[in-house]
């Protein structure tokens, strides 16, 4: 870089060239300038004199990394020079650049100033004194740049920098800016509304400016009332969640004046529509004007209005605004009135606008989707009881309704009609909780009335739409759209919480529509439409009957308003207004169904002709107003879905099982087994009386479980199904046996005894065509499937019948092995160090097959092996895959361990052999099913599991090029993972002692603990914690060694032993609690260690002696990472709000006790940082933190400590010590 023409050339190849070899040779170039400090004047240099926008954003890229990198090595006076340069470049140059470039150097400045902030308190304090002559004395422009400098300043000081900053410093820069700037910031923010509101012209030619002005003032109030004001290092919208309170500070309140800032937010949004609101009065005085005409000029309004887009994006930015005010905690309103007057403003607000339709058009989509959500915030964070004694709540009830129905309509308004929604949804709840707190005042029944009134409507305006909308949806977004988590299933959840507020209207209105449907159906009238509009129905049964168990606790839920309004007979209504059976008349739903007959398909066969009468339909005149007999009539048709879809299927009336009504028929038999299984005392529910009386061939639960047994199995014998069916299918199976196995004797019926002799894979083709699946979920069909099937085996408790069953079971894996058997000794592979091993391997790559029966084969083994969950089972399935088996498990691997998915299920294959209890890891230790103390097998098998590791990881660490390390531990980062997992299964295992292989001169578990240490050697310090897996399996395996043999973490060497340290000190920085918590463990454990052995004047073991003068040793040469834990430790003490102290107090005590200089420098650290009229107060809070604490960590010292720390931290927050 030595002209200014290089650097342009750089900068411009920086953004713009994508080869990845060039960019990796550009980058070096830029971090080169950046390690050098004096590069700092040339940069400015470039920065003043270059006009390339790509120059221009690179130079301050590189200062803001110098700055932030090497602050402590700038001189004084250089960093005054830097800082009155750049306010002087910001207000002479800042109207040239561009917002890009604007917004990157106003950036930069804050950065300089906040990482100053605390060595020049006063002078930064003094920031708005040049501001104000600087930029708001003068043009409007310079104004509009004073706003937007501001802004990016204020959102610096809000995010922490992670380079430099420990959050105990950040917080402190946080509460100085907060208290000192923020508020004056904040009104002058304000105060430029209020200037534009009294000056604003729209007739004038200053339109543009006018804009410019009121949107950067606009984003700098968005900016303050998001401000990271507790140091939470979190923003208003974590996840788009809405429920975050604004913390606005308590002290703001005398000078925060909320109503005038709600009032000029207000009158800004209602000057954007003046004219508009002008027509409108004039429309309503004037009677005698054409209708016609009226229409026209509204029609001609709205169109110049949705044309305007900055006249939507400051509309929106003003309901963020006020959706922020109605956010903010209770203090800043002061007493209660005050809290009121505020809500009545807002609310009175709001019904203007609705009541003159002022920019609610569809084209304004961030205006209207910003106005729903602050309808939603006022009604989440203000109860019933405060909203009932405003001046205007049923009228904004009443705007918010009829604009419910109307964008119920429009697909542009879709977005703001899920805000309204949820809007309602809390309704639902808020006026449970009103109910109960309202005695029996009148206005505040005539209140519950009617919103119970407008919420049963809305219900049906939802199902409605929803119906419409899912007959929209094109055939190949369908799977999608009814995937768990999807948008569409999640609103259509919200449906069971709207029936809340009248189960009764919303059941007869459902079951009105579904009968409709389904009668077309059973006539053979049915088409694609037809039936995605009873899938969806399907699904809304299942979302309904699943909140059967919470009506139920209620004795008499239907009366839940009976002190309001007697209960109403819809039903008799019903029989007035209709005739029986004649349902489509009055129907508001608009079915696609009834109308398209043109794709309608007419089967004449006899069986279908028939199949109406095998379907005895009731009809609502047969219904009562018992929730428990609306439930039952839900289910019944269900069920009769169900028997109507297999009949169709086998007289091949459909082509192939249809995706959707699968889907919706699994969401309802699952919530159908949840509803019926009754987990207290075991016996049919109430529901199942219900449904004893409404369907026929249901005697018990055999019948029950019968039916649904044979529904999954049917879909698992399907071939082509799609995965999230057999995905489903098989969780429902699992849990079924899962339900009824205390009920019924499943394994002895005759159904399942076939499945027991019958599961290979010309039955179940799911099984052969995801085995080598690239998906997750889909990879784990064959694990799942046997997981499912061995509960049938392994629940025999008597010992003749288990042996059958087994041996009648295993039939097929016996012939799996056999043939592999017989493949090896075709090959003459006898070991892992066979010379034609590489011959071996290319015949496994010309026959594709043979790698995937084996995945296949090791995936229905963990399947197996994981039901083994006691001592009996777990022996017999040893015996009978030891030894052979696992050779020729063993000996196919030796060839093939190079494919990632075959070492990845082999090992989770030993892992589960090498499991305690079965599971899939070794961090419970529950129930005892591997083998005794005294068997051999146990030796056995984990020698075999520690020598297969040994060699895999020294063949792998041969093929690792150090010049491309980085690449190679992203692609093995997860094996390596699966070998500290495994040793550490082993290793946790207390049944073993592994003295017993010393005291036989074996060394096997020594060399795997050896190679597994070099693992570390081969990636850098801060790349961990990059692969969590891998992380969270480093972390486990040194907790458990330090559990159960911490001497040989004191027995590694200098260089590992401060690896291990570094490791710790990041996972603990990190903050991620997967990680921290193992971290402290091990430090807490090693800890312990030392204070029982070092110095002990009893202590005679001479091994114990030397393992802690080495511990002392190593402890002594980590004293800084020591201390970067301790006060990291205390910091999240301090400020993580939802941490457990308990958790980490162990840790810290031990640190204290360890070496009491950690805990003496953090103490005078801290009493620089406090006030000095509060050290007082935390020289006692730190003398009683250590009150009754002795020098061991016992249990109880733990305790005490904990206790102690609990109220440390407690008083330094509530005294206002913190800061």
């Amino acid at each position: 870089m030595n002209t200014l023409e290089e650097f342009e050339q750089l900068s411009y190849e920086f953004y713009m060239n994508t080869d990845q070899e060039s960019r990796i040779k550009i980058e070096d170039q830029i971090n080169n300038i950046i390690s050098n400090l004096d590069n700092t004047v040339t940069i400015i240099e470039i920065l003043e004199n270059t006009s390339s926008p790509y120059a221009q954003l690179l130079s301050i890229t590189i200062l803001k990394k110098i700055i932030t990198n090497y602050w402590n090595k700038i001189e004084e006076k250089q960093r005054l020079d830097l800082g009155n340069w750049m306010f002087t470049f910001l207000s002479d140059q800042g109207l040239n650049l561009t917002n890009v470039i604007l917004n990157g150097l106003s950036s930069l400045y804050g950065r300089l100033l906040k990482i100053s902030w605390l060595e020049d308190q006063k002078g930064n304090e003094k920031l708005l004194k040049k501001f104000v002559p600087a930029f708001f004395k003068g043009t409007a422009e310079q104004y509009i740049l004073g706003l937007k400098i501001l802004m990016q300043i204020t959102i610096e000081f809000s995010t922490i920098i992670k380079e430099r900053e420990f959050l105990l410093r950040h917080r402190k820069i946080l509460a100085s800016f907060r208290d000192n700037l923020l508020l004056r910031i904040f009104k002058i923010a304000i105060n430029s509304l209020t200037q534009e509101e009294q000056q604003q012209d729209y007739n004038n030619t200053n339109n543009e400016i006018t804009d410019l002005k009121d949107n950067a003032s606009l984003d700098l109030i968005i900016s303050v009332l998001t401000f990271d004001m507790g140091g939470l290092n979190r923003t208003e919208e974590v996840d788009g969640n809405d429920s975050f309170k604004v913390s606005i500070p308590v002290s703001w309140r005398l000078s925060f004046k909320y109503l005038k800032y709600t009032e000029i937010l207000f009158k800004c949004y209602l000057s954007l529509f003046q004219q508009q609101s002008k027509d409108t009065s004039n429309g309503i005085n004037s009677q005698s004007q054409n209708q016609n005409q009226n229409e026209n000029n509204n029609n001609n309004n709205n169109n110049n209005y949705i044309q305007n887009e900055r006249t939507n994006e400051r509309g929106a930015k003003i309901f963020r605004s006020l959706g922020l005010l109605a956010s903010s905690k209770r203090g800043v309103y002061g007493k209660k009135p005050g809290r009121q007057m505020f809500l009545n403003q807002l609310i009175k607000g709001i019904c203007y606008i609705l009541e003159n339709n002022m920019g609610l058009v569809p084209a304004n989509n961030d205006l209207i989707h910003e106005f729903t959500r602050l309808n939603d915030k006022i009604l989440l964070h203000f109860s019933l009881n405060d909203l009932e004694k405003t001046e205007m709540l049923q009228t904004w009830l009443s705007y918010l309704f009829s604009l419910t129905l109307k964008w119920s309509s429009d697909i542009e308004t879709k977005g703001a009609l899920y805000y309204l929604g949820t809007f309602w949804i809390k309704a639902t709840f808020q006026l449970e909780l009103f109910k109960t707190s309202s005695s029996n005042n009148n206005n505040n029944m005539k209140l519950i009335n009617y919103i119970r009134e407008i919420m049963s409507k809305i219900s049906q305006t939802i199902i409605t739409y929803k119906c419409q909308e899912v007959t929209k949806i094109e055939i190949d977004d369908l799977s999608s759209s009814f995937d768990e988590e999807s948008t569409f299933l999640v609103e259509l959840r919200a449906l069971r919480d709207l029936t809340k507020i009248d189960y009764n209207l919303t059941f007869q209105f459902i079951i009105k529509n579904y009968d409709i449907l389904i009668e077309q159906c059973y006539n053979n009238l049915w088409n694609e439409i037809t039936l995605r509009e009873i899938s969806l129905l399907i699904i809304i049964f299942s979302q309904l009957i699943s909140q059967y168990d919470k009506r139920s606790q209620s004795n008499n839920f239907d009366d839940l308003f009976s002190t309001t309004m007697p209960p109403t007979n819809y039903i008799q209504n019903d029989k007035q207004n209709n005739t029986e059976n004649n349902y489509s008349s009055t129907s508001t739903f608009k079915f696609n169904g009834i109308n398209s007959n043109n794709n309608n398909h007419n089967n004449s066969s006899s069986n279908n002709n028939n199949s109406n009468s095998k379907f005895q339909k009731k009809t609502l005149n047969d219904l009562k107003l018992s929730t428990r007999k609306m439930d039952g009539e839900l289910i019944m048709r269900g069920i009769e879905l169900i028997k109507w879809n297999e009949e169709m299927i086998s007289n091949n009336s459909f082509p192939s099982r249809i995706e959707i009504l699968e889907f919706s028929i699994l969401s309802f038999l699952k919530e159908f087994l949840n509803v019926y299984i009754n987990s207290k005392n075991e016996e049919l529910t109430s529901l199942s009386n219900v449904l004893s009386n409404l369907l026929s061939g249901f005697e018990n639960h055999t019948d029950v479980f019968l039916f649904i047994f044979k529904k999954l199995i049917s879909n698992l014998k399907t071939k082509e199904l799609a995965e999230k069916i057999i995905a489903q299918s098989l969780k429902l199976l699992n849990l079924l046996f899962k339900s009824f196995k205390r009920m019924i004797d499943i394994p002895n019926l005759q159904e399942t005894q076939d499945l027991i002799k019958n599961h290979n894979l010309e039955i179940f083709p799911f099984l052969d065509i995801y085995t080598n699946s690239s998906n997750p979920v889909a990879n784990n069909f064959r694990t799942t499937f046997y997981n499912t099937l061995s509960k049938l085996v392994f629940n025999e408790r008597r010992q003749t019948v288990f042996w059958e069953k087994f041996e009648i079971f295993i039939q097929p894996f016996e012939k799996a092995f056999f043939e592999f058997d017989n493949l090896l000794q075709t090959l003459n592979h006898n070991n892992i160090n066979n010379k034609n091993k590489d011959n071996d391997l290319e015949f496994f790559s010309n026959n594709p097959k043979y790698t995937i029966q084996y995945l296949g084969l090791i995936k229905d083994l963990r399947g197996i092996v994981s039901q083994c969950n006691n001592s009996h089972y777990f022996s017999h399935f040893f015996h009978w895959i030891y030894p052979k088996k696992m050779g020729i498990l063993n000996q196919i691997f030796a060839v093939i361990y190079q494919i990632p998915k075959v070492t990845e299920n082999y090992f989770n294959l030993l892992i589960q052999l090498c499991s305690i209890n079965g599971k899939n890891s070794a961090y419970v230790n529950s129930s005892n099913r591997i083998f005794p103390i005294s068997s051999p097998n146990l030796y056995i098998l984990f020698k075999f599991a520690c020598n297969i590791l040994y060699e895999y990881i020294c063949e792998s660490l041969i093929n690792i090029d150090p010049n491309l390390i980085q690449e190679q531990i992203t692609e093995k980062a997860k094996t390596i993972a699966l070998c500290y997992k495994l040793l550490s299964t082993i290793i946790f295992c207390k049944q073993m002692n592994f003295g017993v292989y010393k005291a036989f001169n074996d060394d096997f578990f020594e060399k795997t603990l050896s190679v597994c240490f070099k693992l570390s050697d081969y990636f850098p310090t801060d790349t961990i914690l990059i692969y969590p897996k891998l992380a969270k399996a480093y972390f486990r395996l040194f907790e458990v060694l330090s559990k159960r043999l911490p001497s040989e973490i004191i027995q590694l060497d200098e260089k590992n032993f401060k690896e291990l340290f570094s490791q710790i000190n990041l996972s603990i920085h990190s903050k991620n609690t997967k990680f921290y918590y193992k971290a402290c463990n091990i430090i807490t454990r090693l800890v312990v260690f030392y204070l029982e052995n070092y110095g002990n004047r009893f202590l005679k073991n001479e091994k114990k002696i030397s393992l802690a003068n080495t511990l002392h040793q190593h402890f002594l040469n980590n004293f800084g990472n020591l201390e970067s834990i301790f006060n990291q430790l205390f910091d999240l003490v301090l400020y993580e709000y939802k941490l457990e102290v308990s958790n980490i107090s162990g840790t810290l005590l031990g640190l204290i006790l360890l070496n009491d200089q950690l805990y003496i420098n953090f103490k005078n650290n801290m009493f620089d940082t406090v006030l000095a009229k509060h050290q007082k107060d935390l020289e006692v809070l730190f003398t009683k933190l250590l009150e009754d604490v002795d020098h061991t960590l016992s249990k109880r010292n733990q305790d005490t400590f904990s206790h102690n720390l609990n109220n440390f931290r407690y008083h330094v927050r509530e005294d206002g010590i913190l800061f």
